[in-house]
C-alpha cells in the first residue's frame, strides 16, 4: 500500500503593490541578484536594500555582543576566577549533537586558556537527559569546583540546590524553554529567560557556548582562533533543527564557508572524508554529518563525538570518524528494520484509518524510535506513535504530529495512563506500561472524532513564488545559492509553475519508483512518484518544486526537484469516476464548477466515434484505460468515461473497468443511437445548464 497524502498548496507570501514592486526591482539591481530572488528575500522580511544585502552577505559583525545575554558577566568573571585559581571545571553536556557540540566548543576553548576541565555526558540508555543527582555526586568526588551547563539545566532546580550544598558553583548554559522561575544557579545565560530583553531567543544549545567563548576571548585575549568553535556551533545549529535566522543564520552561513574553504577543525575534516562529501551544505549536515554525531549517543555512550571534535591529531581523528560512521550505519539498519515492522502494522492492520497512527514493537530500540515515527508522519501524513516495549512490559514513546494537533496537549487528556511525559506542539514522549496501550489507542480514537481531528490530514505544502520554466535559469539559481543556508525559518527557495504540459515522461530507479521529465525544456525530478507517470502524458499539470543546479560531465544546467504534482482534474481517473458516479445518482459537486469545464467534458458525436470504433478493435481484449487519451488531444478522462457509461446505458457495449484496465464487448446489433438522448447526457446537461 503506498502512502496517500491529501495536500493544498499556499503561497508563503502576498500579491505586492505597485510601490513594493519597485522596492523588489530597487533590491534587485543593488544586490545584483534575479528579480525573482529579490522578491523571495521581500517576502522573507528583508524589505530594504541594506537588509537584503545583509541576508544576501552575512558577516561576522552581524552578531550581536555576547555581553547582551543575561548573566554573561557574572558566568565570565566565574570561569576566569577559576582558570586562575586552577580550580577543576566540568562541562555537563546532552547526548545529541548539539549537546556534544556545546560541551567539545568549551572543553575545547578553556583547554588552550589553560583551565582545568573535563566534561561529563549522561549516557542516554541509563540515565536520561540532563543533570541528575549520582552525577553531581561523582563530580563532587572528584573535586569538581565549577560546573558548567550546555545544552541543558534551565528545569535542573532540585540538582543544582543539590550541587550547591556541596559547594559546587554552578553555571547553566541552555535554550530551552524557561518552566516557571529559573534555577538558584551561580548564572544562568538563557535567551528565553523571561527577564531578558536579548533579541533572538533560537540558538541553540552549541550557538549559546559560542557566545560565551566569544565573551571569555574578549577578556582573556588568549589570541585562540575562534573558527574551529565557529565551524561546530554551524554544525549542531543545523542538525538541532533551530530557525536559521538572525544570528543562527550568521553562524550557519560562516561556519559552512569556513567549511568548504579552508576548514580547521579536524573532526569536522575526518567526517566529510569518510562521509565522501565534495561540498558542505546545510542539506549535507542535516542528511550525513548530523546523524554520525547522533549516532553516538542514540546507542549509548556519545563521548566519542566530543572526542572527535577536539582531536588534534587526522590519525587519531580519522578513527573516530570511521567508528561513528559505522555507529550510524549500526542505527540506520536498526531504524530500518523498525520501521518496515512498523509500515507492516500499518498496512496490515489498516491503522491509516485512524488520526492517531499507534506502532508497537518489543525489543524496538529507544534510540530510534523518534526517527522512525518522524518517517511515518511524512509519509502518511498522520500523527504518529512508536512505543518501544522493553523486557519488562515497559514502553517508551516518541510522538511526531502534524499542523493543527497539538500532540503534548492532546497527551495532557491521557496522563493518566502514563509514567511519565513530556514534549511540545509537534513532538513528545512517554513511557507507559504494555497494558495500556490499547486504552491509549481508544482513548485517543475518541479524542480524535470528538475534536473533528480528521480535517488536519491534509498537508499544506508552500511555495514562494509562481515562475514558468524557462525561468529557472542558471542566473536564478546562483542568486538563490546567496539565500542559502535552507532550514527552518529559511526553507528552501519553492517555486509553482502552471499549465505545464510534461515531455520525455518516464519511470526510473531500481524500482521505477521515481519519476523523470522535462517541463519545457527543464528537467524536473520526483522521487517517490513513479507511480504517476501514465496521468503525466496526458494534459496539463501543475508543479511546486525546488528549483537546484544538476552538475554532470562538466555540464551545469537548471532542474526542479518536484514536491507535488496536480494533474488537471479531467485526467485524473479516480476523480473523474466519482464524478460519474455523483452525476449518475444527482449528488451534490462540490469539487469542481462543472459548468466551467462544459466545452472539455461535453463529448461529441466525433469524440464518441473514435472511442467506439477503439473498443470495437479491441473487441473482447483487455487494454489499459489510458490509450483512449491518445484517440485526441481534447480527449481526457471524464470524457471517456462520460462515453463508456452512455454506450453501456445505451446497449452499445457492455464493459467493466478493473485496476485501470477495460474489458468491454460490442452488443449485438448496436445500430445508431443520439448520444444526447441517453440518460446520462441529459443528466449531465442539467449539472451544467
Amino acid at each position: 500500500m503506498s502512502e496517500i497524502k491529501k495536500t493544498i498548496w499556499k503561497q508563503r507570501g502576498r500579491a505586492l503593490t505597485n510601490a513594493e514592486k519597485q522596492r523588489v526591482n530597487a533590491i534587485s539591481d543593488f544586490c545584483g541578484v534575479s528579480r525573482l530572488i529579490a522578491e523571495i528575500a521581500f517576502q522573507r522580511g528583508y524589505e530594504s536594500v541594506e537588509a537584503a544585502y545583509a541576508f544576501f552577505h552575512p558577516s561576522i559583525k552581524d552578531l550581536r555582543d555576547p555581553f547582551e545575554l543575561p548573566d554573561m558577566e557574572t558566568a565570565t568573571e566565574r570561569i576566569i576566577g577559576a582558570i586562575n585559581d586552577h580550580e577543576k571545571i566540568c562541562i555537563y553536556g546532552d547526548y545529541d549533537c548539539d549537546g556534544t557540540s556545546a560541551v567539545s566548543i568549551l572543553v575545547g576553548y578553556l583547554k588552550r586558556a589553560g583551565a582545568n576541565v573535563m566534561y561529563r555526558i549522561p549516557n542516554r540508555l541509563k540515565e536520561g537527559y540532563g543533570l541528575n543527582f549520582n552525577a553531581v555526586d561523582e563530580l563532587s568526588a572528584e573535586g569538581v569546583a565549577l560546573l558548567i551547563t550546555v545544552d541543558n539545566g534551565i528545569a535542573a532546580h532540585k540538582t543544582v540546590d543539590y550541587a550547591a550544598s556541596l559547594g559546587i558553583d554552578v553555571i547553566i548554559t541552555d535554550h530551552h524553554e524557561c518552566q516557571g522561575d529559573i534555577p538558584e544557579a551561580l548564572a544562568v545565560i538563557d535567551a528565553k529567560r523571561l527577564d531578558t530583553d536579548y533579541p533572538f531567543k533560537e540558538m541553540c544549545g552549541a550557538g549559546i557556548a559560542y557566545k560565551l567563548v566569544c565573551a571569555l576571548e574578549s577578556m582573556l585575549i588568549t589570541g585562540q582562533d575562534l573558527t574551529p568553535f565557529l565551524e561546530v556551533a554551524a554544525l549542531a545549529t543545523v542538525a538541532d533543527i533551530v530557525p536559521l535566522r538572525n544570528e543562527n543564520r550568521v553562524i550557519v552561513s560562516l561556519g559552512i564557508r569556513s567549511m568548504n574553504e579552508n576548514l580547521k577543525n579536524l573532526g569536522i575534516r575526518s567526517l566529510i572524508e569518510v562521509g565522501e562529501i565534495e561540498a558542505v551544505n546545510a542539506g549535507v549536515i542535516g542528511f550525513n554529518i548530523g546523524p554520525k554525531i547522533n549516532a553516538a549517543g542514540r546507542l549509548g555512550d556519545a563521548g566519542e563525538a566530543v572526542k572527535l571534535f577536539l582531536s588534534t591529531d587526522q590519525k587519531e581523528a580519522n578513527q573516530l570518524a570511521l567508528s561513528l560512521r559505522e555507529k550510524n550505519k549500526t542505527r540506520q539498519d536498526i531504524e530500518k528494520a523498525i520501521y518496515g515492522e512498523a509500515c507492516d502494522q500499518i498496512e496490515k492492520r489498516s491503522l491509516d484509518k485512524d488520526v492517531f497512527m499507534i506502532v508497537d514493537g518489543k525489543g524496538w530500540h529507544s534510540g530510534v524510535i523518534g526517527i522512525v515515527a518522524s518517517k511515518l508522519q511524512e509519509k502518511w501524513y498522520h500523527p504518529v506513535i512508536v512505543i518501544g516495549i522493553d523486557e519488562n512490559g515497559e514502553g517508551r514513546g516518541s510522538c511526531r504530529s502534524v499542523e493543527g494537533i497539538n500532540i503534548h496537549e492532546v497527551l495532557c487528556t491521557v496522563k493518566d495512563l502514563f509514567t511519565s511525559f513530556g514534549g511540545h506542539e509537534m513532538a513528545a514522549g512517554f513511557s507507559m506500561s504494555e497494558s495500556n496501550i490499547d486504552a491509549l489507542r481508544a482513548r485517543l480514537n475518541i479524542w480524535s472524532e470528538s475534536h473533528q481531528a480528521r480535517e488536519h490530514l491534509t498537508q499544506t505544502l508552500y511555495y514562494d513564488i509562481f515562475a514558468k520554466p524557462e525561468e529557472i535559469s542558471l542566473e536564478m539559481m546562483e542568486s538563490a545559492a546567496l539565500c542559502e543556508p535552507f532550514g527552518v525559518g529559511n526553507p528552501g527557495i519553492v517555486v509553482r509553475a502552471d499549465h505545464v504540459r510534461p515531455s520525455d515522461v518516464r519511470r526510473m530507479g531500481m524500482d521505477n519508483s521515481h519519476l523523470l521529465f522535462r517541463a519545457d525544456g527543464v528537467r524536473c525530478v520526483a522521487f517517490g512518484k513513479g507511480e504517476r507517470a501514465s496521468e503525466l502524458n496526458y494534459g496539463n499539470v501543475s508543479l511546486l518544486g525546488a528549483p537546484r543546479i544538476n552538475e554532470f560531465r562538466e555540464m551545469r544546467s537548471p532542474e526542479l526537484m518536484i514536491k507535488d504534482i496536480k494533474s488537471d482534474v479531467l485526467y485524473q481517473n479516480s476523480a473523474c469516476y466519482a464524478l460519474i458516479q455523483k452525476i449518475d445518482l444527482g449528488e451534490t459537486i462540490e469539487e469542481i464548477d462543472l459548468s466551467a469545464y462544459k466545452s472539455r467534458i461535453i463529448p461529441t458525436r466525433e469524440d464518441a466515434a473514435a472511442i467506439f470504433r477503439y473498443l470495437k478493435s479491441h473487441d473482447n481484449r483487455p487494454f489499459a484505460f489510458d490509450e483512449l487519451k491518445a484517440l485526441g488531444e481534447d480527449m481526457n478522462s471524464f470524457k471517456i468515461l462520460a462515453c463508456l457509461k452512455i454506450f453501456q446505458e445505451t446497449d452499445i457495449i457492455s464493459y467493466s473497468l478493473k485496476k485501470s484496465i477495460i474489458f468491454s464487448k460490442i452488443c449485438p446489433n448496436p445500430g445508431k443511437k443520439d448520444i444526447n438522448k441517453a440518460p446520462f447526457m441529459i443528466k449531465l446537461n442539467h449539472y451544467i445548464f
